[in-house]
């Protein structure tokens, strides 16, 4: 079988096979009650979500995908469920199987937003005080909040912060003078991943790089530099945090 036919079989080509998609994404979510690392209060936001995207998806007009190499895809964002049609530049295929690919020219057709709490109402939905979200906050727990004015506004799909620090990558295409005065090692990159060292936990990895420029870099920071930097990047708006793409298939 030819890449191409494989391509066209294993990923979403058509508004029904979206819909299909979509649905057994929502039924697991709603059936299955071991889902790892999950909260019940998570679990309702998220399938609340799940039926406005899904009311959403089935007004859409969408054509059946011909071109060779394009199909539709979802984003799960930290405040919204994205549908998106991609360019698949590269496909790795074993054994008539898809191993990996590689996607480009993603056109968002449909972005649904949920809805934000103040920091009172996530604290109150997760019985915890005002003063334990604001540092959950600042220590870059919670990445999805917006900072309004003075305060901060969180989506209510945001669970509750997990013990330990969690990885995360960052992307931008622009930070602001200030920005990079502060933190000097992020000027000529474009994105940023964080992880904990496993050596010593007080001790945090980035990895910086500029895809197009073929850049890259690793450096080495406190927990202190750690969590300025975050709630720096968080605060100014001009970040994304990396998205999950769920494929037909």
């Amino acid at each position: 079988m030819k890449k191409e036919e494989i391509f066209k079989n294993y990923y979403s080509q058509t508004k029904e096979e979206i819909i299909e998609e979509f649905r057994s994404h929502y039924n697991y979510y709603k059936t299955d009650d071991d889902l790892e690392n999950q909260s019940k209060e998570h679990k309702e936001k998220y399938l609340k979500l799940c039926e406005k995207f899904l009311k959403e998806l089935e007004k859409l007009n969408l054509p059946k995908l011909t071109d060779d190499w394009w199909c539709y895809c979802y984003l799960l964002k930290n405040d919204s469920i994205d549908l998106a049609l991609s360019f698949c530049e590269e496909l790795e295929v074993e054994n008539g199987e898809v191993t990996g690919a590689t996607f480009s020219n993603e056109y968002i057709l449909l972005s649904v937003k949920c809805n934000y709490m103040t920091v009172v109402e996530y604290a109150k939905l997760y019985n915890v005080s005002e003063i334990t979200v604001r540092q959950w906050i600042r220590r870059g727990k919670i990445r999805s909040a917006k900072k309004q004015g003075r305060d901060w506004l969180i989506p209510d799909i945001e669970d509750k912060p997990k013990r330990g620090y969690e990885s995360v990558t960052y992307f931008w295409k622009k930070l602001t003078p200030q920005i990079i005065e502060k933190f000097q090692f992020l000027d000529g990159y474009n994105s940023m991943f964080i992880f904990q060292d496993e050596n010593d936990k007080g001790l945090y990895n980035l990895i910086l790089t500029n895809y197009e420029k073929g850049k890259r870099e690793k450096i080495q920071i406190s927990n202190m530099k750690r969590e300025k930097l975050e709630l720096e990047l968080i605060s100014s708006g001009l970040v994304e945090i990396e998205e999950f793409k769920i494929f037909h298939v």
